[in-house]
């Protein structure tokens, strides 16, 4: 079986040196320097010019982090199209979820909507959710809330390594990364939240149980214990040096996929840039009859497909939901994503390429189908 997603970490003799360092030193989390070292790292490949960077145990924790580190209150909204981290991190921060529906345009909350929502709720905070890591341009959404005076935390969970269109310098505008072993950016457990600097030790208080840090002033009143180990921050320093080969290989792969779908009825990505990280593929299938058959017709050719972010987090139980979410929902019905890996050319492409191409001919050129 081909799995869906496969992990891309360093081999251990890479970061071994690291791990003898930190066993020399005794320090094993608690922002060690190997932590440091990975957040500057990241914030020198990644960041944008006034952020800051701060490493955690996981994206879930680094959300959480962010709104307590924003000190809003109450309601947040949350698109009912995401993985269901987006929605517990709100709650483990104290906080109740808004779910709002998304546009099928490009499967995220609209800029007009986020508006009308805000003065219809008095929410003082949204989670933006880049679904699937693609990369998608929030700046009207955070010119709405700065108007208005809202937090915005944006979950990129599975978009670091691509390119980033949304600057963290502005008040109260997070970014928060996965670091998860599936992710094209991975190392094993792990998270990373871009900010401004002088919400950084707020953020680093709220991962650290609410503790002050030396000479910071208070941060907030409670927090949790979200801090990265050294151990994986010494994956992450190795990972720094070899992930540029392994997302430019990504890349091409996802290039083929758009190039070979243009004839077929499922909607993808086209206009969203090839440059994202592209941990799966994600494809728009005509309906839940399609998708069935072509997940069939894959698993006996060997090649796994998953569902995500199903079902719609308007259909969780307990939640409260701001109005319909007709999209939210088709999409979780119809959404399908393939494999993805690092290849060099087309060639490589092919032992997965193949296969789901004949696929979809075999699906959609039957007659029950046509």
């Amino acid at each position: 079986m081909i799995s869906c997603v496969k992990s891309d970490l360093p081999d251990p003799v890479e970061y071994f040196d690291l791990v003898r360092k930190a066993h020399r030193q005794n320090h094993y989390s608690n922002f060690g320097a190997l932590s440091e070292a990975f957040s500057t790292g990241l914030l020198r490949e990644f960041g944008l010019e006034g952020e800051a960077c701060v490493v955690c145990n996981s994206a879930t924790a680094g959300l959480s982090a962010a709104l307590l580190a924003s000190g809003c209150s109450g309601a947040v909204l949350v698109p009912g199209f995401t993985f269901p981290a987006t929605f517990g991190a709100v709650r483990a921060a104290g906080l109740r979820p808004l779910i709002m529906d998304v546009a099928q345009s490009n499967w995220a909350i609209a800029a007009d909507d986020l508006d009308q929502t805000l003065a219809r709720t008095g929410a003082e905070a949204v989670i933006l959710v880049s679904p699937f890591g693609l990369a998608l341009n929030f700046t009207e959404h955070i010119r709405v809330c700065q108007r208005r005076r809202v937090t915005v935390v944006i979950d990129s969970a599975a978009g670091l390594g691509g390119v980033r269109l949304n600057n963290c310098a502005l008040p109260d505008v997070y970014e928060v990364y996965s670091l998860h072993a599936t992710k094209p950016l991975g190392v094993g457990e792990g998270g990373a939240v871009f900010c401004t600097p002088d919400r950084l030790e707020a953020i680093k208080s709220a991962l650290n149980f609410g503790l002050p840090n030396a000479g910071a002033p208070p941060g907030p009143p409670w927090g949790f214990n979200g801090k990265l180990s050294e151990l994986h921050a010494a994956v992450g320093l190795a990972q720094l040096q070899r992930y540029k080969p392994i997302l430019e290989g990504r890349q091409r792969f996802a290039a083929l996929y758009q190039s070979t779908f243009v004839d077929f009825p499922v909607s993808f990505p086209l206009d969203l840039p090839i440059s994202s990280p592209w941990q799966v593929f994600p494809l728009l299938m005509p309906s839940e009859e399609a998708l069935f058959a072509v997940s069939d017709a894959l698993h006996k050719a060997g090649i796994e497909v998953r569902r995500y972010y199903r079902p719609s987090l308007s259909k969780w139980r307990g939640a409260d939901v701001v109005g319909p979410c007709f999209v939210s929902e088709m999409l979780a019905m119809r959404m399908i994503a393939l494999p993805i890996r690092n290849i060099a050319d087309s060639a490589a492409a092919e032992p997965i390429l193949g296969p789901i191409t004949a696929a979809f001919q075999m699906v959609f050129e039957s007659p029950a189908n046509a």
